[in-house]
């Protein structure tokens, strides 16, 4: 799943330079050693190195929905074409059908009864085809609404790390000057693991509920297709079990 790795990703580009910071030595009185002090004046370093990350990965998510996007639009597409071709087939075996058993026909009402056994089935299919491709529709435009409304809550998770990672680096780079370094520190660790925790959760939240969504499209989609093909078969037999009537009563 994309947007699960690229969450990962995330993390770590986000958070490893910030900790590094974090994570410098300090001395035991947590008093600004001049090491320590040298790695907060490294501040501004770091924030620039986490908005490089985030920008850069930023961009390869993008590239990546736009890919998958491509993929699904092609897949669709030679989808769509290999229905239609398979509908062409099966129209032209089932004339040749009807026109074996108009070969058969010897009376007026026998060729009727065949006009209309061919009407009642290509009814049948019609309907059989359009309620097909509205579930078809549906689960598709349904299918856009969940990876949309997905995307949207992955990029607002990821707005709402970096501000809270860059409120952290902030934080900390005024702090610096006149708290000890140790509780500077030590804030600062805190608030970049519970931005890290909420990001997580805000990701795991997005993805259950696409799946969720997802898995409600899917069951919808079948329904109407079991529903379709009942229904089809139901009108079928009544087509044939009419045609079947109409050429015993000719021959009798």
């Amino acid at each position: 799943n994309i947007h699960r790795a690229m969450a990962g990703l995330l993390i770590a580009a986000v958070v490893a330079p910030a900790l590094a910071f974090a994570q410098t030595p300090r001395t035991a009185t947590g008093t600004s050693s001049p090491r320590v002090q040298v790695s907060c004046d490294r501040i501004p370093e770091i924030t620039n190195r986490i908005q490089s990350k985030i920008t850069e990965h930023r961009g390869t998510i993008s590239a990546k929905r736009a890919e998958l996007a491509g993929d699904k639009a092609a897949k669709r597409s030679d989808q769509q074409a290999r229905i239609e071709e398979q509908r062409g087939i099966w129209n032209k075996n089932r004339d040749a059908q009807y026109a074996k058993l108009l070969e058969k026909a010897t009376t007026t009402e026998q060729k009727a009864a065949i006009a209309q056994f061919k009407a009642d089935m290509d009814a049948a299919i019609a309907a059989r085809r359009g309620t097909v491709d509205a579930a078809r529709a549906t689960f598709q435009s349904g299918v856009e609404s969940v990876i949309a409304t997905r995307t949207a809550s992955v990029d607002s998770a990821t707005a709402t790390l970096k501000s809270a990672i860059d409120a952290a680096v902030a934080k900390a780079k005024t702090d610096c000057v006149a708290a000890g370094v140790k509780a500077v520190l030590d804030t600062m660790r805190a608030s970049i693991k519970s931005a890290q925790e909420t990001f997580r959760a805000s990701i795991k939240s997005a993805l259950d509920a696409s799946k969720t969504s997802a898995q409600g499209l899917n069951t919808t989609r079948k329904q109407a297709l079991e529903a379709a093909l009942s229904t089809f078969k139901a009108a079928a037999e009544a087509a044939r079990v009419k045609l079947k009537g109409a050429l015993g009563n000719t021959t009798s």
